[in-house]
């Protein structure tokens, strides 16, 4: 290590890896500092036209499954009472209810922000995929 740091000799792979492992950071993190060719083409990759898709996505199935919580959740409880009530003497267990209900009342409170997150996802995405993208995709060397 003291002819690393001395300058002697470079840093190995494998030296570098267990250093960014132990200092809990990507090795790419790493390197950016050192290579403006990482850099560069890390930050074309994170600004691409698409770098809101995996947003939409997330957003739009938040969305879905919020407003399926409420419906399901609504359609299962009736079910588990209209089962119940074919059973002479057997009561629907009203902890299960009371839960139930309130995982329905949540989804139903969430459903509006679900939804206005998703639109707002979704715009923002629009948006950005039409930003003007004159540079290069990948790193081509100095530019004058």
């Amino acid at each position: 290590m003291q002819r690393v740091e001395a300058g002697e000799r470079p840093l190995k792979l494998t030296e570098a890896l267990v250093i960014a492992r132990v200092l809990d950071a990507r090795f790419e993190t790493m390197l950016r500092g050192e290579s403006v060719e990482i850099a560069y083409n890390e930050l074309a990759e994170m600004v691409a036209a698409d770098a809101f898709d995996f947003l939409v996505r997330q957003a739009e199935t938040i969305d879905s499954h919020v407003k399926r919580g409420t419906e399901n959740g609504n359609q299962l409880i009736a079910s588990y009472v209209r089962a119940v009530s074919t059973v002479p003497g057997l009561e629907p267990d009203k902890r299960l209810i009371k839960v139930a209900r309130e995982y329905v009342r949540l989804n139903t409170e969430l459903q509006e922000d679900a939804h206005s997150l998703a639109t707002l996802i979704r715009t923002a995405a629009r948006v950005f995929a039409k930003l003007d993208r004159e540079y290069p995709i990948e790193y081509a060397g100095p530019t004058s």
